[in-house]
């Protein structure tokens, strides 16, 4: 269970910072032109975005007025966690028998749920990797070393 903290935290992050990017889109919604549009909330968003793209990987796609659109692919046709004015929540189911399958996936509570492969870069990415060639091979290592353990204090025991 602790090696899933700090996936759910980096997660939580990203959740928050594209909820952040979607109310900074409301308010630039207001005015058209790019060029009428406060300074202050324009590198409040590109703030945000910096942010967002330590934790992971992004695609921007920019609007005329300023506001952007947010994927996590390098398409906008999957993976899209700011759409207008709108943010879509990412999570994360664990499998119970292998910790480096983690699936990453939008739509939590509706009933499209859409699995987002290929997340790369960042926090989260690094993690992931981490997850799939350390982690896992490491617990299975260690299984595996307890599995032999046992085994030999068995037979240990049955020879007296």
């Amino acid at each position: 269970m602790r090696q899933r903290r700090p996936l759910i935290q980096i997660l939580t992050k990203v959740n928050i910072l594209s909820e952040q990017l979607a109310n900074i889109n409301k308010q630039l919604a207001a005015t058209r032109i790019l060029s009428r549009q406060p300074m202050q909330l324009l590198d409040e968003r590109d703030q945000v975005l910096r942010e967002l793209s330590e934790l992971v990987k992004i695609k921007v796609d920019e609007a005329p007025n300023g506001s952007v659109d947010v994927s996590l692919t390098n398409t906008f046709s999957s993976g899209v966690i700011v759409s207008g004015l709108e943010s879509e929540r990412l999570f994360a189911t664990f499998n119970e028998n292998d910790v480096s399958k983690v699936d990453l996936q939008l739509g939590q509570y509706t009933s499209q749920v859409e699995t987002v492969s290929s997340i790369g870069g960042g926090n989260l990415g690094g993690l992931l990797a981490f997850r799939k060639t350390l982690l896992e091979p490491t617990l299975r290592e260690i299984d595996n070393l307890a599995k032999t353990f046992v085994f030999e204090v068995n037979d240990i025991h049955q020879k007296g």
